[in-house]
């Protein structure tokens, strides 16, 4: 697909799933017109400069404040604020939250000192109501800043006036900034208020002396102007002094987020035909079959949610060996897609879960994964295979997504706060990574007595072949954007027979020419 028919398509995708989070929205009263237009056209006008990381934390360094948008809904906005704290001295860090409000202080203070529960927090700061969107999302923050002896801070205020709001959450920044004068203050708040004319001119307002940096989290006009001028939009963008973005979303995938959320949050009185999670799969479906350029039947999509169905009935007719795998699956929280019953299995409402399902039919619908692969340490290389295919599938979605690196690998195996499990899920992909380096094509298949142990094995092989297969779908996709792999000729390269007794001599020959191709980052840990 040629540059100007990918940014329709993808323009297409975006404009297709935030018409329908606006058909949710239109039904409430939500006086966010005309602030949010003053946000949007404030954008509009400025002029982006491809920057980096170590440009940004060097200008960090100049700051008192640093304003870090967020978009409630999308997790990935929790952990781009994360890879910022990382990077810095965490004993000259302060966190103001949107989330907790600033007359709730003394509750943070009981959860983070472990005095009251995670469930107690949640229910004495009326969470559901003052914030709404999920706990998890916000958790690892808390987590960071405890392990870190971080002083965390509400900063909200209740006022349906977003202007006085603003006016309040100012007077709050002031008042911790001055609690913590030698610290550099970082407030994680929704993007909207991060306009010179909401949050950032109030604060000038009562601390005229404090140095801003306003960081806008992945505006979408910004993304769309960039690809419009075939310019892949950077990790960091850097307009003036004083104000930056960080492009670690793409707007398809954060309007997404928000849609399966206003869907399954109740949040709204809707209709069954109205929420439906076959339309996110057909659509996501779609929009790989249009991208790459590879037809597939959408009509016959069947999706259940693993929430609602009767699970014993469900997979009553299918062979133990499959099911054992299903309940596997069902331990690690995943979901599924099963070809002898040729429907997907949701655990979570969440993208990278629909991302999953949509990649499994397609390969389903395109004669790849034709039979569920319940032993994972006999069939380990066509499971590597599949993973890597589901992995690259789940990237064309949603490029942001980022796999384990093999230096990952290392550095998880060393650390002493690792689990058995772990260590042993790392071990065999480490194991299998010198193989393919020395060109072997034979497994050590040594038979194992001890049922137990051959269990724990299978889920080992599993995770291992999930691990290489996304170190692979990197490498793939890598092949893909620069064009040493076309669609739909690389089909013959990647749609390999699995069934085929010498798929493991093809499969040697194949990691050859993929090992070949680069790895864009060292860690996982280096990317926004």
């Amino acid at each position: 697909m040629n540059h100007k028919d990918l940014l329709q398509r993808r323009l297409e995708f975006y404009t297709e799933i935030k018409n329908k989070v606006e058909s949710y929205l239109g039904r409430s009263a939500l006086a966010l017109t005309s602030y949010k237009k003053a946000y949007f056209s404030e954008v509009k006008k400025l002029t982006p400069k491809a920057s980096s990381q170590e440009s940004f934390f060097k200008a960090l360094k100049h700051h008192d404040v640093l304003l870090f948008g967020d978009f409630h809904s999308e997790p990935q906005s929790v952990r781009s604020l994360l890879r910022v704290c990382r990077k810095l001295t965490a004993n000259n860090v302060a966190l103001g939250l949107e989330c907790v409000h600033f007359n709730q202080q003394h509750l943070l203070e009981k959860y983070m000192s472990g005095d009251i529960s995670e469930a107690d927090f949640i229910q004495q700061t009326n969470w559901n109501k003052n914030w709404d969107f999920p706990f998890e999302f916000v958790k690892p923050i808390f987590h960071w800043a405890s392990l870190n002896k971080v002083p965390i801070y509400g900063i909200n205020k209740t006022d349906k006036n977003l202007a006085i709001r603003d006016k309040k959450i100012a007077q709050n920044i002031k008042v911790i900034q001055t609690m913590n004068p030698n610290r550099l203050l970082i407030v994680q708040i929704g993007d909207y208020h991060l306009a010179k004319k909401h949050l950032p001119i109030e604060i000038k307002k009562v601390a005229s002396k404090l140095r801003l940096l306003t960081v806008f989290q992945s505006p979408d006009d910004l993304y769309f102007k960039l690809l419009n001028q075939k310019k892949n939009p950077p990790d960091f963008i850097q307009f003036n002094q004083n104000q930056w973005a960080v492009m670690a979303v793409l707007p398809w995938v954060k309007w997404q987020n928000y849609l399966l959320w206003l869907e399954s949050s109740g949040a709204f009185d809707l209709n069954d035909e109205d929420v439906d999670m076959t339309d996110h799969i057909a659509r996501c479906v779609l929009f790989l079959a249009d991208t790459l350029k590879i037809p597939t039947e959408t009509s016959e999509i069947s999706v259940s949610s693993l929430i609602e169905i009767d699970l014993k009935s469900e997979f009553k007719s299918l062979d133990i060996k499959i099911k054992n795998k299903i309940h596997k699956d069902l331990d690690d929280g995943v979901s599924f897609f099963v070809p002898e019953k040729q429907t997907g299995y949701l655990e979570s409402y969440s993208l990278n879960h629909i991302c999953k399902i949509s990649a499994e039919y397609f390969l389903y619908k395109n004669n790849i994964y034709k039979k569920t692969i319940w032993d994972s340490k006999k069939y380990f290389l066509q499971l590597i295979w599949t993973e890597m295919l589901t992995y690259f599938f789940t990237k064309i979605i949603n490029p942001k997504r980022k796999a384990s690196t093999v230096f990952d690998m290392r550095t998880f195996l060393m650390s002493e706060n690792f689990s058995d499990h772990g260590k042993d899920v790392l071990s065999i992909a480490l194991g299998q990574k010198l193989k393919e380096m020395n060109g072997s094509n034979q497994l050590n298949s040594k038979p194992i007595k001890n049922k137990k142990l051959v269990r724990q094995n299978l889920k080992s092989y599993s995770s291992a072949a999930r691990l290489l297969g996304g170190i692979m779908g990197e490498k793939i996709f890598w092949a893909y954007t620069h064009q040493r792999l076309k669609f739909p000729e690389a089909q013959k390269f990647l749609f390999q027979d699995l069934e085929n007794k010498l798929f493991h001599i093809r499969y040697y020959e194949l990691i050859e020419i993929i090992d070949s191709w680069p790895t864009l980052a060292k860690s996982k840990f280096d990317q926004f």
